[in-house]
């Protein structure tokens, strides 16, 4: 009999529950150190897509108070939280192989 995966955190995206689905399905994390370090994850990866919804609405530089234009600030939040999702996959072995 199979066992019953555990449902996705509540807050998670809806992109995230099913990528939490769709893990939990290929790789059988059962012990509650992996599921953590996959929430948290997810987490990442949903801060990620605030930030580049934001980014998308307010444009890649914006301006300061003194009418000069700057870099989003939320560009390297973006960047910070694709990289810790990433680094969370790595953690978990679910990294895909590089081709070459």
């Amino acid at each position: 009999m199979p066992t019953k995966l555990p449902n996705p955190p509540k807050h998670l995206s809806a992109g995230s529950k099913n990528l939490w689905t769709a893990i939990m399905e290929d790789w059988h994390l059962d012990d509650s150190a992996s599921q953590n370090v996959l929430s948290v994850t997810l987490e990442a990866r949903d801060r990620a897509e605030r930030c580049r919804k934001q980014i998308n609405r307010d444009g890649e530089l914006v301006t300061d108070r003194f009418g000069q234009a700057k870099a989003n600030p939320l560009l390297s939040a973006e960047r910070d939280s694709r990289s810790q999702f990433l680094a969370g996959l790595k953690q978990l072995g679910l990294e895909v192989p590089s081709h070459g």
